[in-house]
């Protein structure tokens, strides 16, 4: 039952847009052959045809989205499978190598991002309550280790 589902959606979106396109052709001739309702034939055509198509539009693609992501998790699966990392049934298992983010706090950020080799240190002058980063200008405090605009390190 539950094998298979985006390609059920994506079939019953095509049989619920023909029903659809269908019954509305034939309560529209119903219409157009009643007098006076002319004009309500002629909406009944259109509207009914036009809202067959997006709602078959949207569940198809509702349908082709989940069979992308069946596609997605087992090519996930068949890579961590033949890394070196430690299997497991959950893709979870490579959050191991994946970088942590910056603890919380000034001090702790700081600390993490001194241990980074990337960025360029520059000595600032702090004799003033604040300093303008000569990377990217921003200003800040003065007595700041690392811009928090762009992280780079400041030096006295």
């Amino acid at each position: 039952m539950f094998i298979n589902v985006g390609e059920k959606i994506k079939g019953f979106a095509l049989w619920f847009m023909a029903i659809s396109i269908i019954s509305s052709i034939i309560v529209g001739i119903r219409l157009l052959t009643t007098r006076g309702l002319e004009v309500y034939g002629v909406l009944v055509f259109l509207a009914g045809f036009l809202s067959a198509w997006l709602s078959a539009l949207m569940l198809y693609g509702f349908g082709q989205m989940i069979e992308d992501t069946n596609e997605m998790k087992s090519l996930m699966k068949k890579l961590v499978s033949t890394s070196n990392l430690p299997s497991s049934s959950s893709i979870n298992s490579i959050t191991h190598v994946i970088p942590q983010s910056p603890p919380s706090g000034n001090k702790a950020k700081e600390d993490f991002i001194m241990q980074q080799p990337e960025k360029k240190t520059y000595i600032v002058d702090r004799s003033g309550e604040t300093l303008a980063c000569p990377a990217c200008g921003f200003e800040q405090r003065a007595n700041r280790n690392i811009c928090f605009r762009c992280e780079t390190r400041f030096e006295s």
